[in-house]
C-alpha cells in the first residue's frame, strides 16, 4: 500500500496468482454480486484474473478503511461507487498488464495504471492540440509514421496516466477527450482547455518496472 498524506490509500496487486483456479476461486467468493458479473464476462483468463484482482483489492481497500459492511456498485457509466459505508468514500480502479491498482478516498479520486508498450505516432492526433502535438514531435524529433520511442514513449504514457485517471475522476470515461486535458507538470496540475471543468491535482507514484501510474484528486478539497 502506497499512502498519501493519508487522503488517498493506493492499494496494488499482482494478478498472475490467480491464473490458479483453485485461488481465484476462493477470491470469486468473496466479491460482490457486481463484481462476480464483471468477471464471468471475461473470456481470456488474462482479463478474468485482472477482473478478479481488482474485486479483491476493493474489499481489501474498504477492509482497511474500518468498512467491512461496504459495497462497491459498477453502473454501466461512471465511477463506482461505494454503498452501505458510514462515511462518503470514493473509489477508482485501473489493471494494466499483470497488476491491478484500486485508489480509496474520502474525496473524488482517479487512478491509472498503464503498462509500457508500443504507441503510433498517430495517435498523437487524438491525445493532444494541433499545437501540442506539433511541440511534442518537435521535442522527440518524431515524423509522422514513427513509433513512439524511448523518452518520447515514456512522456507520453506518463502524460496519459494522468489524463485517463482525471476522466476516472469526473466520472466521464474517454467522452471527455483527451486533448481537452491540458496537464502542467511543473505544479502537478490538471485543467481543461475551455478552463470551464474541474480542476485537479495529480501525483505520480513508483510503480513495478515498465508501468506508470498516476492518481488525480480535486484541487479544491470541497
Amino acid at each position: 500500500m502506497i499512502r498519501e498524506n493519508g487522503r488517498v490509500s493506493l492499494y496494488l496487486a499482482d494478478i498472475r496468482p490467480l491464473y490458479d483456479p483453485v485461488l481465484a476461486k476462493k477470491v470469486y467468493e468473496r466479491l460482490g454480486e457486481d463484481r462476480k458479473k464483471k468477471a464471468d464476462l471475461c473470456r481470456k483468463p488474462a482479463a478474468r484474473a485482472a477482473s478478479l484482482a481488482a474485486g479483491f483489492l476493493s474489499w481489501y481497500a474498504l477492509e482497511k478503511a474500518g468498512c467491512p459492511d461496504g459495497r462497491v456498485r459498477y453502473p454501466e457509466s461512471g465511477a463506482p461507487e461505494v454503498e452501505g459505508s458510514s462515511q462518503k468514500l470514493f473509489l477508482s480502479l485501473s489493471h494494466s498488464g499483470d497488476y491491478a491498482v484500486c485508489a480509496l478516498s474520502k474525496r473524488p479520486v482517479g487512478v491509472d495504471l498503464q503498462k509500457r508498450q508500443t504507441v503510433k505516432a498517430g495517435l498523437l492526433r487524438l491525445f493532444y492540440t494541433p499545437k501540442q502535438e506539433r511541440l511534442f514531435r518537435e521535442r522527440y524529433g518524431i515524423g509522422g509514421c514513427d513509433m513512439l520511442e524511448g523518452e518520447a514513449l515514456d512522456a507520453f504514457l506518463r502524460e496519459w496516466t494522468v489524463k485517463e485517471s482525471y476522466m476516472k475522476m469526473i466520472g466521464t470515461g474517454m467522452k471527455i477527450g483527451f486533448d481537452r486535458i491540458c496537464t502542467d507538470p511543473g505544479k502537478k496540475r490538471v485543467t481543461l482547455a475551455e478552463r470551464d471543468g474541474v480542476f485537479a491535482l495529480f501525483r505520480e507514484y513508483k510503480a513495478p518496472e515498465g508501468y506508470f501510474l498516476s492518481v488525480c484528486t480535486p484541487e479544491n478539497p470541497s
